[in-house]
């Protein structure tokens, strides 16, 4: 009881801190009453280029930017959802195409994972609540799809944020090995994932998590990998 107090309290410390910081404004009561087609139409698209990669947005457009901001720092919903609705859009496409071959495999969102100590600390993992917004539209657009969210990533070593380390090499570095996947067999050979993350920047954090499915079995064609921004 006597931890359960201490996490407790420095949770709470913790969002005083964050709300300091990242003090609440207007825009969090414009993301509340935003309708998506509103939102959509203040986002300038971006061009895909690579096959099996969704980033529908540019990280340095400013709204971009401070929405993601909001997701990360205070896991908000109204971020999630707004966001959740575009990405899904791609998930249900990808899906459709699977189900055109003929192939009625099992399909999971897989969020990019933290290490559970950051999750205890913050209280939440902002790509499991963006991962459960895109199951959810998903879902209401075709109820009878075969798709889940399998948390079946874990982060077990703590590495620096990525973000503050200059350099692709760097990165790539910094984040090798601190992820492991488990997976049954029937589950690896059989099914289509779908990594979730917030930010694509130079690919090692998708690189990473890459390696561990395949190193579990999955094959690399039935992976995708989705981000809000790039």
């Amino acid at each position: 009881m006597q931890r359960l107090y201490h996490c407790t309290m420095l949770n709470q410390i913790l969002t005083v801190v964050i709300n300091i910081i990242f003090p609440r404004t207007y825009l969090e009561r414009y993301l509340s009453k935003c309708s998506q087609l509103e939102f959509t139409s203040r986002l300038t698209p971006r061009i895909q280029v690579q096959e099996h990669q969704f980033s529908p947005f540019y990280y340095k457009e400013r709204l971009v930017k401070d929405c993601i901001i909001e997701l990360k720092e205070r896991n908000n919903k109204d971020t999630a959802r707004l966001f959740g609705q575009i990405l899904a859009q791609y998930v249900l496409q990808n899906i459709q195409i699977i189900y055109e071959n003929n192939i009625h495999e099992n399909c999971f969102l897989v969020p990019i994972p933290q290490h559970i100590s950051k999750t205890k600390e913050k209280g939440f993992l902002h790509t499991q609540t963006l991962s459960e917004e895109i199951l959810k539209h998903a879902l209401q657009r075709d109820p009878d799809l075969n798709i889940s969210i399998l948390p079946c990533i874990q982060k077990i070593s703590q590495t620096k944020r990525l973000h503050d380390l200059k350099g692709k090499i760097k990165r790539f570095k910094t984040i090798k090995h601190t992820m492991r996947a488990h997976l049954t067999k029937h589950n690896a050979r059989h099914s289509y994932f779908f990594i979730v993350d917030d930010i694509f920047t130079t690919g090692a954090t998708f690189k990473e998590a890459r390696r561990t499915l395949l190193e579990s079995g999955v094959l690399q064609e039935h992976m995708f990998f989705i981000s809000i921004a790039h």
